[in-house]
């Protein structure tokens, strides 16, 4: 059954420890916010509606678990120890009874959608304007990149995954399928060799590319008559990784809708040309903040930074009934529509940097105080990026599936503002 709401109750021995050791003034704050009934309706409309079964946690103690788990960035199984053994977050999650096992941990938070923590966010930065902590003057957007969490993807590794987990299904499922145990063991030789003598021989290496291919065919022929929907899945996947693996070996360096993980197909290969790391595996998350707190974000496959600028404003103009006054990006951002669009929006100072030869005019625009005022304070939308990563996970997403990279993305950024609004007020 649905419930919304949990009444905090402590036994004897929880009021013992708590008197030793008082909660926190910041842990304090954060309760009494997320105590707003707002914020668990928003929430409990993920949830499904059953009259049958057993009681399911309520909304309200899902929502704290799952900023809790971001706050601490830990994983079902830690979150579960956790609650067990420490008696503030037991508290702040309004544990009452025994703790719930990890995988019911996992069942519940992976209901939340990230729509729905948009909403929450939304009613969060509401509760913010109200108590006048942000007025919404300025506006900065910029980008990064969120990992998904996969090994380094090659031909020959991802078509190793795919025969590995097709012939994990099959024994699952009990169905006997001769030599494919012979097929699977047939790759140790040729990654034996590309392991050693492969990485500095070209030849030897695109010759065991082709052995292991060809492998993968056969596997692939082998299970085409499989109607499984699971096993059909993976199938379609091997497929399309051993066609990118023989456009490879014919010399073919830029491939389309390339698959760089077979157990996640919506990661894609972005390059940024950082040092230490020239492409990363995962999607672009864009990222729009006001003077204090990340207000937007969007998940997309591309870099693409000029289409988010106007939705940034829009959803600005949305949130505090008019347009700021100032706005700053980098110049990725920049295109004559987007330029038009802020000037439009009568945007008092502008700092987007053009892409290209500048005229003097331009030149002048950008040696201008406030233009050069508000890259410093553009700059400072890194430092917020780098918090993000490092304290909430933004930097790789631990959760599996599309669904789990958004609201793994949008937990982040919900915790960072609950905490930045908790050390405000």
């Amino acid at each position: 059954m649905k419930i919304l709401y949990t009444d905090r109750q402590l036994g004897i021995f929880e009021e013992l420890l708590l008197s030793q050791s008082p909660i926190s003034e910041e842990y304090k704050i954060l309760d009494e916010v997320l105590s707003d009934r707002i914020l668990v309706r928003e929430l409990a409309k993920d949830l499904p509606k059953t009259v049958v079964g057993r009681n399911r946690m309520s909304a309200e103690r899902i929502l704290r678990i799952l900023i809790l788990r971001h706050q601490k960035q830990i994983s079902y199984r830690q979150l579960e120890r956790q609650l067990k053994y420490d008696i503030e977050d037991r508290w702040f999650c309004l544990i009452n009874e025994k703790v719930p096992c990890f995988k019911t941990l996992q069942n519940q938070l992976a209901l939340i959608s990230e729509d729905t923590i948009k909403n929450i966010n939304d009613c969060v930065l509401a509760k913010a304007r109200a108590k006048k902590i942000t007025q919404g003057k300025r506006l900065r957007v910029d980008s990064t990149v969120t990992e998904m969490n996969i090994h380094y993807p090659t031909d020959a590794s991802l078509i190793q995954d795919g025969i590995r987990v097709i012939h994990r299904l099959i024994e699952k499922s009990g169905i006997k399928i001769f030599s494919l145990k012979k097929l699977k063991s047939k790759l140790k030789k040729p990654f034996a060799i590309l392991r050693t003598i492969g990485r500095k021989n070209k030849e030897i290496r695109e010759k065991m590319l082709l052995k292991i291919i060809s492998i993968g065919e056969e596997v692939a022929a082998k299970t085409k008559a499989i109607k499984d929907k699971v096993i059909a899945k993976y199938h379609q996947l091997l497929r399309r990784v051993i066609k990118q693996g023989k456009q490879v070996v014919r010399g073919v360096t830029i491939i389309k809708d390339r698959i760089v993980s077979i157990f996640e197909p919506g990661a894609r290969p972005i390059r940024r040309g950082k040092a230490g790391k020239s492409t990363e595996f995962g999607k672009v998350v864009q990222i729009q903040e006001d003077e204090v707190f990340v207000t937007n974000w969007q998940i997309s496959g591309t870099m693409n930074d000029e289409a988010f600028l106007s939705e940034a404003l829009s959803k600005h103009k949305k949130s505090f009934k008019k347009a700021p006054e100032e706005a700053a990006t980098d110049r990725g951002y920049w295109s004559p529509e987007n330029f038009a669009l802020l000037k439009h929006l009568k945007v008092k100072h502008i700092s987007l940097p053009k892409k290209g030869k500048l005229n003097p005019l331009e030149k002048q625009r950008q040696r201008n105080y406030h233009f050069k005022k508000l890259q410093r304070w553009r700059a400072g939308g890194e430092a917020k990026i780098s918090w993000l990563k490092r304290k909430f996970g933004l930097r790789r997403c631990l959760d599996k599936g599309e669904e789990a990279f958004g609201r793994w993305v949008g937990a982040g950024i919900l915790a960072n503002n609950l905490t930045v609004l908790v050390k405000l007020m």
